[in-house]
């Protein structure tokens, strides 16, 4: 049960919400195996005053007002996993709102485990899923 909170400017519209979650989705369904409906998506809009990045710390292009942070919460999984899901992301993003290559920041909290969450009713993952 991975979940996906993703910051970004205040100012887009429902329509473009939805293709980046609906792109977040694909992209970790390729590469992350998840088990299908498994989409739990955070957004959160934030105003210049609140959202602060520089625009060319470590890549050759400046990045734009379209800039976004998506930060991943999930059980542990392997480089390879991890490195596939920052490039699915990537072409899909590009792909379904025409965000820059650049405009993309991947992050990895790997330390939930399914004792950790509870997809409701109280009960851990684990118990649910069996």
């Amino acid at each position: 049960m991975p979940i996906a909170r993703i910051t970004l400017n205040k100012g887009k519209s429902p329509e473009y919400l939805e293709k980046v979650s609906q792109s977040i989705y694909s992209a970790m369904r390729e590469s992350y195996n998840l088990d299908e409906n498994d989409k739990f998506h955070i957004f959160q809009e934030l105003d210049a005053n609140t959202f602060k990045f520089d625009r060319n710390f470590g890549v050759p292009q400046p990045r734009t007002d379209d800039f976004m942070i998506i930060d991943i919460l999930s059980d542990p999984r392997q480089a390879p996993v991890k490195l596939a899901t920052m490039r699915a992301l990537k072409e899909k993003l590009v792909e379904s709102v025409g965000l820059a290559a650049q405009d993309v920041v991947v992050t990895f909290d790997a330390r939930l485990a399914a004792e950790d969450a509870s997809l409701g009713y109280g009960e851990p993952v684990l118990k649910v899923l069996q």
